[in-house]
C-alpha cells in the first residue's frame, strides 16, 4: 500500500513531503474501508438480486461486477431502450461507439449498496417493459 501511495498520490509526486492533514485523511479513509464490510455484503446481495431476475431478459449479458450490461447492438434501438427505461423512473446509461465496438450498443446499469430491494425490482420491471419494444 505504501508503494501505491508513493506512485499515485499527487501530493507525494509534486512535493517533498505529505502534509499532516493528507495523512489524516488517508488514515480516516482506510479505517472506513476496513469497517465497511456490511456495505460490501449489501452490494453483493443487490447484484445477486438483479442477476436472478435479469437472466430472464433476452438481452441481458451476465457480469460478476456491479456494472451489469443489457446488450442491444443497434445504436438507435439502444437509445430508444434507455428512454423507455427512463420513462419508468430508472436511470440507465446508453453506451455507444466509440466506447464500445460498432454494433455493440448497450445499457450500462450500475448496482450499488445504496439501492433498496424495491429499486432493483422497479428496474427489472422497467427493463422488461422496454424489452417489449425491441
Amino acid at each position: 500500500m505504501a508503494e501505491y501511495f508513493l506512485q499515485y498520490s499527487k501530493n507525494l509526486i509534486y512535493s517533498t513531503s505529505m502534509i499532516p492533514a493528507q495523512a489524516g485523511a488517508i488514515l480516516t479513509a482506510l479505517k472506513k474501508v476496513k469497517r465497511a464490510q456490511h456495505l460490501r455484503n449489501r452490494l453483493f446481495r443487490n447484484i445477486r438480486r438483479f442477476q436472478i431476475s435479469a437472466k430472464k431478459l433476452k438481452l441481458y449479458k451476465y457480469s460478476s461486477t456491479a456494472i451489469q450490461p443489457i446488450v442491444i447492438g443497434d445504436n438507435l434501438l439502444t437509445i430508444k431502450f434507455s428512454k423507455r427505461v427512463q420513462e419508468k423512473g430508472c436511470w440507465v446509461t446508453p453506451i455507444l461507439p466509440p466506447s464500445v465496438p460498432e454494433g455493440a450498443g448497450r445499457i450500462r446499469i450500475t448496482i450499488t449498496a445504496m439501492h433498496q430491494k424495491s429499486d432493483i425490482d422497479n428496474l427489472i420491471e422497467a427493463l422488461f417493459y422496454a424489452e417489449k419494444f425491441i
